[in-house]
């Protein structure tokens, strides 16, 4: 049985998940080009898997599922990116995908998992449902992306 600390990292997890899938959403709503507008849909439905992940881990601690709610801060950024336009919100979600990447990943379920591939140069990324956080590097930049399909 999970012991309360960890119940309470399932639970901050899964809120950063469903918040990065609502916020991912919003961004591929909000983009003109196409294949911009698809890496961020990916990226949104990735977010939605983790967020079930998280869910699984809850209930296997016999804990109740809280309705989605998302907090200021993702409800700011989604406002902002759909008055102005993706590119005004991508640097701050940049740094905080950054911030937020090593305190994940020294947690035990994350362990294993690839680091992402933070470059500009769509010619040297291999796109993978593992780790399709590559994609957005590519766009966050503004550098055309080339390759949507991951095999």
């Amino acid at each position: 049985m999970a012991e309360a600390p960890d119940i309470a990292r399932y639970r901050a997890n899964w809120q950063d998940e469903i918040e990065s899938a609502a916020l991912y959403q919003a961004i591929a709503e909000s983009e003109q080009q196409p294949q911009l507008a698809e890496v961020y849909r990916r990226l949104a439905a990735v977010e939605e898997q983790h967020a079930q992940f998280w869910e699984a881990q809850l209930r296997d601690a016999g804990q109740a599922i809280p309705p989605r709610a998302f907090g200021w801060r993702t409800r700011t950024l989604i406002a902002l990116a759909r008055r102005f336009g993706p590119q005004f919100v991508l640097p701050t979600i940049s740094s905080l995908e950054q911030a937020d990447d090593s305190g994940y990943r020294a947690q035990p379920e994350a362990r294993g998992t690839p680091p992402p591939v933070r470059t500009a140069d769509p010619s040297s990324i291999k796109a993978s449902p593992r780790w399709p956080r590559a994609e957005v590097k590519v766009a966050m930049a503004g550098a055309a992306v080339t390759n949507l399909d991951p095999r």
